[in-house]
């Protein structure tokens, strides 16, 4: 008797498709930071409260569609990623992307030194 297994592993958050990549942005980016509700705070201590609410708003959905576009650059890099880099090779990017960020805040930092 010959029986078959699947071995194939469910995906951790769910099939994906646009529909979970977009609800995962804006589920992340409507939600308030701390940042925006002093924002918000500072601005009904101001009595002006549309032009906060117009803020944390915008503050929001720009979040939310920028966390949108990673998710789908993620999603598509990784496709076309796959079995393209060699061994070495994701390893290389991290570093890179490592040296970037930090060359950056070095950057920032020295900027603000002079301008101080």
């Amino acid at each position: 008797q010959e029986h078959e297994h699947h071995h194939a592993q469910p995906e951790p958050l769910g099939p994906r498709s646009w529909l979970n990549t977009v609800s995962l942005g804006f589920s992340g980016g409507v939600v308030p930071c701390p940042k925006a509700l002093v924002i918000l705070l500072l601005a009904i201590s101001m009595h002006k409260i549309p032009l906060g609410l117009a803020l944390v708003a915008s503050f929001s959905l720009g979040m939310a569609v920028v966390m949108v576009v990673l998710g789908v650059v993620v999603v598509r890099g990784a496709r076309l990623a796959q079995g393209r880099l060699p061994a070495w090779g994701a390893p290389i990017v991290a570093l890179a992307g490592a040296v970037v960020i930090v060359a950056l805040g070095v950057l920032v930092t020295v900027r603000s030194l002079v301008a101080s």
